[in-house]
């Protein structure tokens, strides 16, 4: 779909087939929504093909770059499990670099990803590989469960975790009788469903399902996308559910400036007052240090991702950082 294209009225004229998200919106979006939902693809081909729209064009990565991996048996033999997890971790950090934001929200709102299906096959490739090796060196299957429990521990990404720990699953369940049990739990465990993206797609999904409007929506995606690569572009990633609050966007978008000034003014003075004195001149506190660093931190952190996308409120962000500055009691 065009980014200059008009808006269409989807309400009418639609095919059985097609699909587009908020499609009785559409007809009334400004440009910038019609260009974000382009961006997002947040529609199928048949919708595109009954509008005359540029279908949206999959992200799919190099297969035969993405499927290595420097991984064998006598790594596995010579080193430490913590060190040889370590080592696929790093290799499994670049390879989640390569997800496509834009494909994830397609995938959430129930459209086929093919760049997400070419990703998901990397891991499986990794299974197999391992699946294979282990099925015939059996004796060895205690190093496999030595390295399920190192990446558990370094809290591994889960797309890793989920293959290593599937490839032990059906070595265990396949293994000869006289190979003996590493861990009957598994044995008799029923197959887990795939939970691979869950920490990203129900988040997103509960997001495309809030009767918000439409533009908001979409600015919101926006936003989030700068805050995934930012995230999960770091071997320092944490895989707990994304964060999907967008909450101090809202406020600036909504809040008269000076009164948003005033309630952050106030909140600051309160954080400060409380924890300063412990922080910096008593006790020296590292808790204390903490609270103040992720108050701050998180602030900052917000205020960048409105100025990074572009979602209509620079310039009330920096009306807002001059009204703040004329309340700070203090010269900076």
């Amino acid at each position: 779909m065009h980014a200059n294209a008009e808006p269409v009225n989807c309400a009418k004229n639609s095919s059985v087939e097609s699909k587009c998200w908020r499609q009785l919106e559409v007809g009334q979006m400004d440009q910038e929504s019609i260009r974000r939902l382009c961006h997002f693809g947040l529609y199928n081909e048949d919708y595109a093909k009954a509008k005359g729209l540029k279908p949206f064009s999959s992200h799919e990565e190099s297969a035969g770059l993405l499927m290595c991996w420097d991984w064998s048996l006598s790594q596995s033999l010579a080193g430490r499990s913590d060190t040889i997890a370590a080592k696929l971790a790093e290799q499994s950090s670049h390879k989640c670099s390569h997800i496509p934001f834009t494909e994830l929200v397609r995938r959430a709102y129930g459209l086929p990803s093919p760049a997400i299906g070419a990703f998901l096959q990397v891991y499986d490739s990794i299974e197999s590989k391992i699946y294979s090796t282990f099925t015939r060196n059996l004796q060895h299957l205690g190093l496999l469960v030595e390295l399920k429990q190192s990446l558990k521990e370094i809290d591994a990404d889960p797309f890793l975790y989920a293959a290593i720990k599937k490839a032990l699953q059906r070595v265990v369940l396949q293994r000869k009788p006289h190979v003996p049990s590493v861990d009957e739990n598994l044995e008799n465990g029923t197959p887990e469903p795939d939970e691979r993206l869950q920490w990203i797609i129900e988040p997103l999904q509960r997001l495309l399902q809030t009767p918000d409007t439409a533009r908001n929506i979409l600015q919101q995606l926006e936003i989030l996308e700068k805050r995934f690569y930012k995230l999960y572009r770091s071997p320092e990633a944490s895989w707990g559910p994304f964060n999907t609050d967008t909450s101090f966007f809202g406020q600036v978008q909504w809040i008269d400036v000076s009164e948003f000034a005033n309630a952050l003014s106030r909140k600051d003075q309160v954080f400060f007052s409380q924890y300063i004195e412990d922080a910096l001149c008593v006790k020296k506190d590292d808790h204390a240090r903490r609270i103040l660093n992720t108050r701050w931190n998180d602030l900052s952190l917000a205020v960048e991702e409105c100025m990074v996308a572009n979602v209509d409120v620079p310039r009330k962000i920096d009306h807002l950082a001059k009204v703040v500055l004329t309340l700070c009691p203090i010269d900076i």
